[in-house]
């Protein structure tokens, strides 16, 4: 099979590290899928196509792409001719390649002229398009340009050969939104790259909560450091890190926000490092006693699935997103509600009352990643779910 990925970023990066989680799927599947004998082609942005250096086994073709959209015609190039540009290449590619399927990405997709004009099929993978999570978080739509990019993922996704979906819930959610049958949708659930790491005993003083996200209302940041206030107040000895990328907000930023919640006590047990790169996250994973995800839209839960991977205890949200697919409640792992940072104060204290229980929940969560969750595995399901339908598309 030739299989070709048209996505907003493929290492060396566009936007910056770290990767977000449609990239780490990205990689994950292209290294799933290259160990199954897949023949594998990548179409993305760069910002010097020409100074770019691609892996070896993989045909990487690029697009020039403006990093920062400082006037009128940055936009419209981005936003209306890099799309005319992708179609006019994937034709290309078709051609000389004998493409016979093409995954696209449902956020900001640049598949919307080629949708029209298509001469290969295409599937969307719906992980989180920011018309869904705009509307998850209750945001207004935004600009004209905003409203363009939503206009152009509704229709990319309705025009789709082929739907998967991350989740359940992102299934049942998007169908409801853009009113198409869920029988269009299936479900197969996202890779997770197997690490070399460990988790081993620390000898630490404190206790140590992680959160890894961006900090911003839809991924429940506000939730985590109301909670953390809760715990700090019953427990001394705990403290809380913050790893993720600063957000806009109400004239200010997110963090700015967040730290005007704290006391002078509280801002020296809750620690906002900022983003850092994938294989600095280790070391966090690693000093770890619990992970926190409390994703309120579960666009994407990429951080849950590499903290379980990594042996952590993770507490995240049920009833939307990934976690209903991966998570047990009791038993690899903890799920609370949406927004209720009194009902995860409660459910971290617990934890941190038994020890023991922590170790169980993380064992238990990495055999689960491994076994069900490996790219190899997930880029064995695609293919089958291709194999079978390609000849009705």
């Amino acid at each position: 099979m030739k299989y070709l990925f048209v996505f907003p970023e493929y290492p060396p990066h566009v936007y910056g590290i770290p990767y977000g989680g449609i990239t780490n799927y990205l990689i994950n599947m292209v290294n799933g899928l290259k160990k199954k004998g897949v023949n594998v082609f990548v179409l993305a942005p760069a910002l010097n196509p020409r100074k770019m250096k691609e892996k070896e086994g993989i045909v990487v073709e690029r697009i020039p792409f403006f990093k920062r959209e400082r006037n009128l015609f940055t936009k419209v190039y981005n936003h209306f001719i890099y799309d005319v540009l992708v179609m006019m290449k994937i034709h290309r590619i078709i051609k000389k390649y004998e493409i016979q399927i093409i995954e696209g990405c449902d956020w900001h997709t640049s598949l919307f002229f080629y949708s029209f004009f298509k001469k290969t099929p295409f599937l969307i993978k719906l992980h989180g398009p920011s018309f869904f999570t705009r509307e998850i978080s209750g945001g207004k739509k935004g600009s004209l340009f905003q409203r363009w990019i939503e206009f152009k993922e509704k229709t990319v996704i309705k025009r789709a050969d082929f739907l998967l979906a991350a989740s359940v819930a992102i299934k049942e959610k998007i169908a409801e939104m853009l009113k198409i049958d869920k029988d269009r949708i299936t479900v197969i659930p996202d890779p997770v790259e197997r690490s070399e790491f460990h988790k081993k005993e620390i000898e630490k003083k404190t206790k140590i909560c992680l959160f890894v996200s961006k900090l911003e209302k839809r991924k429940g940041a506000d939730v985590v450091v109301k909670a953390a206030k809760r715990v700090i107040k019953k427990k001394k000895d705990v403290h809380f890190i913050m790893v993720g990328h600063d957000t806009p907000y109400q004239g200010t930023t997110f963090k700015n926000y967040l730290e005007s919640l704290l006391t002078p006590e509280e801002k020296r047990k809750i620690h906002f490092v900022g983003p850092k790169p994938k294989h600095y996250l280790s070391y966090y994973y690693a000093i770890a006693d619990i992970v926190v995800n409390h994703a309120l839209d579960g666009a994407y839960g990429y951080t849950t699935l590499e903290a379980m991977e990594h042996g952590c205890c993770v507490v995240s949200t049920r009833g939307f997103g990934k976690e209903e697919n991966i998570i047990e409640d009791g038993k690899d792992g903890i799920l609370v509600n949406p927004g209720d940072d009194e009902g995860l104060a409660e459910k971290i204290i617990y934890l941190l009352d038994h020890p023991e229980q922590i170790k169980i929940l993380g064992k238990k969560a990495r055999e689960k990643i491994h076994a069900l969750f490996s790219p190899e595995r997930i880029a064995e399901l695609t293919v089958a779910y291709l194999e079978k339908n390609l000849s009705c598309a």
